[in-house]
C-alpha cells in the first residue's frame, strides 16, 4: 500500500471523531465553591455573616455551615442562584485566636472554608506616663460585642471605677480617662465587662508635678503651691536656689498643698526645687521683681493684711496708704525690704489702691474688698399673724460677715408690697428696735394689719436680700401702765382696811344722870 493509501483512512477517522464531538452536547465547567466572612475578626458575641459563591451545582440543595466544627444556629441553609448567606454570633465559649468557618455538603464533604480570628481582650494607652490630670485615651479590642465595658484605676491603695462605654459590634471601644490623684509610680488601668474573663489591663506611670501661684513677685511674697504625683505620706522639701525654705507632707495619694515665703533676693529668675524622700522631684522657676505684695490680697473690712515691699531706699521710714489714708508705717532694711501690717479700713466692695512710699521710691499693690452680700437676717418677734400690745419691740437674729460691723434696716408697712411705709429705720447696730412714742403704730383691725421685714448691710456696703414679710396686728394696749394700776389697787385696799379698823375699834358712849 502506498503512503497516500495509509494516510487517507487516518484523515477520515479524525474527521469522524470531530463530527461526533460536534454532535454530542458539551458539559458545563464550574468554578470551585468559595466562602467569605464579614467581619474577619472580633470579640465574642460578634455577629458574623457568611457569604457563599460558586455553589451553582448545589442550586435547590442545602449546605451546612460550621464554626470550629460546631454547626451554627440556622444551618443548613438553602442555595439559590449559586449563592447563600448565613449569620451567627461568636459564642462566649469560643477559644480566642484563629478559628475556621467551614461549609459542608449533606454527606459531610468539605466544600470550602474561611478563617476568622476571635480577638482576645486587650487595651492600649496613647500616653504611657504623665502627671495627675492627664487625659489618656484607652483603646480596647476583643471585648464581648455590644456590652458595657467598665474602666477602673488603682490609686491610694483603692481600685475604683471611673467610667464605662459600650463595646461596638466587634468588641472594640475607646474611653478618655483623666488620671486621678495618685502616688508616684506605676498604676494599673483595667477594662472589664460583665463576663469575668473579658478583662484587660495596661500600666500608666504617674510623674510628680506642682502648680505655683503666682510665678513672679517681690521678695517676701507669700506664694501658694500645690503638688501631686509624689510619694504617699512623705515629707516634701522646697528649695529656693540652694536654701531650704519650706516643708510639707503628702497625703495617701501623693498630693500636698501649702505656702512659702519668697526670699528677699536680687531681682531675676531663681530655680525652685520640690522633692520628696523617695527622690521624686520637680524643678520650677520663680522670678523676683521689685514691687509690693499684700497677704492676703482680698478680704473684708477689718481684715489684717501683711505688706511686703522691695526696691525701696535702704534704711528709710516707709508709709503705707490705703486709698490715700495712712494705715501703717515701717522701716526699710539695708537692702530696701520692708514688712508691716494694717487693718483694712471702712471701704466699699471692689479694688482699692495701696501705696508704699519712702519719699524716694514708691511701690503699689491692689487690695480687693469682698462683694459677698450678708446673710438674710432671721426674723424673731413679732411672730407671724400675732397681735402685739404696745410698746412693740422688733427682734431678729444677728448676722455675721467678713466685713464688720453689720448694720440693719427695718421697715414696717400697711401692705405686703411695702408701698405704704409707716416706719423705716436704717443704720441699726443691734438686732432689735422699739419704736419711740412718736413712732408708735396705730391699733389695727383684724381686716388690716401690718407687715415688717429687715435686711443687713455690711461695712463694705454689701446688702442682703430682705427677709420675708411678716404680718402682725397692733393692739390697743391699756389705758394706764401696769404700775399705776397696781398703785390704785393698793390704795383701795389700804382705804378699805382703814375704814374697817375704825368701825371695829370705835368705843360706845354711855350717858349718866
Amino acid at each position: 500500500m502506498t503512503k497516500f493509501g495509509r494516510t487517507l483512512p487516518a484523515i477520515a477517522g479524525i474527521a469522524m471523531i470531530a463530527l461526533l464531538a460536534a454532535l454530542v452536547p458539551a458539559q458545563p465547567s464550574f468554578a470551585a465553591p468559595a466562602a467569605s466572612v464579614s467581619p474577619a475578626a472580633g470579640g465574642r458575641g460578634t455577629t458574623v455573616t457568611v457569604s457563599g459563591s460558586n455553589f451553582d451545582s448545589f442550586n435547590g440543595d442545602q449546605v451546612h455551615v460550621f464554626f470550629n466544627d460546631v454547626e451554627i444556629f440556622g444551618s443548613p441553609v438553602a442555595v439559590s442562584g449559586g449563592t447563600f448567606q448565613a449569620t451567627f454570633n461568636i459564642p462566649n465559649t469560643a477559644p480566642r485566636g484563629d478559628a475556621w468557618v467551614t461549609v459542608r455538603s449533606d454527606i459531610d464533604s468539605l466544600l470550602t472554608q474561611a478563617p476568622f480570628t476571635v480577638t482576645p481582650p486587650s487595651i492600649t494607652l496613647d500616653i504611657p506616663r504623665g502627671v495627675v490630670g492627664t487625659v489618656v485615651t484607652v483603646s480596647c479590642q476583643g471585648f464581648y460585642a455590644d456590652r458595657v465595658v467598665v474602666f477602673t484605676y488603682d490609686s491610694g491603695g483603692v481600685r475604683a471605677a471611673y467610667g464605662e462605654v459600650f463595646a461596638d459590634s466587634t468588641g472594640d471601644c475607646t474611653f478618655d480617662l483623666p488620671i486621678p490623684s495618685g502616688e508616684a509610680g506605676w498604676h494599673t488601668v483595667e477594662a472589664l465587662n460583665d463576663l469575668d474573663d473579658d478583662i484587660a489591663s495596661a500600666a500608666f506611670e504617674v510623674l510628680p508635678s506642682v502648680v505655683i501661684d503666682p510665678l513672679q513677685g517681690p521678695g517676701g511674697l507669700i506664694v501658694d503651691i500645690t503638688g501631686s504625683g509624689f510619694a504617699a505620706d512623705q515629707e516634701i522639701s522646697i528649695d529656693f536656689r540652694s536654701d531650704r525654705i519650706s516643708y510639707n507632707t503628702t497625703d495617701r495619694y501623693g498630693d500636698f498643698e501649702g505656702t512659702f515665703r519668697v526670699p528677699v533676693l536680687a531681682a531675676g529668675v531663681h530655680p525652685l526645687t520640690i522633692e520628696d524622700a523617695d527622690d521624686n522631684w520637680v524643678e520650677s522657676r520663680f522670678t523676683i521683681v521689685p514691687g509690693a505684695a499684700l497677704t492676703p490680697s482680698e478680704g473684708g473690712v477689718g481684715q489684717e493684711v501683711t505688706v511686703t515691699a522691695t526696691g525701696l531706699a535702704p534704711d528709710l521710714m516707709v508709709t503705707v496708704r490705703y486709698d490715700g489714708l495712712e494705715v501703717a508705717r515701717g522701716l526699710a532694711d539695708g537692702v530696701g525690704f520692708m514688712e508691716t501690717v494694717f487693718d483694712v479700713p471702712l471701704s466699699t466692695r471692689g479694688a482699692h489702691t495701696v501705696l508704699i512710699t519712702d519719699g524716694v521710691e514708691t511701690q503699689q499693690a491692689i487690695f480687693t474688698v469682698e462683694s459677698v452680700p450678708p446673710a438674710v437676717p432671721e426674723p424673731g418677734l413679732p411672730a407671724v399673724d400675732s397681735e402685739v400690745l404696745p410698746p412693740i419691740t422688733f427682734t431678729w437674729a444677728a448676722v455675721d460677715d467678713l466685713s464688720l460691723p453689720v448694720k440693719y434696716t427695718l421697715q414696717v408697712a400697711g401692705d405686703e408690697a411695702f408701698t405704704e411705709l409707716v416706719l423705716e429705720k436704717t443704720g441699726l447696730t443691734v438686732p432689735t428696735y422699739t419704736p419711740t412714742k412718736d413712732e408708735r403704730l396705730r391699733p389695727s383691725s383684724r381686716a388690716g394689719g401690718y407687715f415688717w421685714r429687715v435686711m443687713a448691710v455690711d461695712a463694705a456696703s454689701n446688702v442682703s436680700p430682705w427677709s420675708a414679710p411678716r404680718p402682725f396686728l397692733a393692739g390697743k394696749g391699756k389705758l394706764m401702765p401696769n404700775w399705776a394700776v397696781y398703785v390704785l389697787i393698793g390704795l383701795g385696799v389700804a382705804i378699805v382696811g382703814f375704814l374697817v379698823f375704825r368701825i371695829r375699834t370705835r368705843s360706845p358712849r354711855y350717858w349718866t344722870d
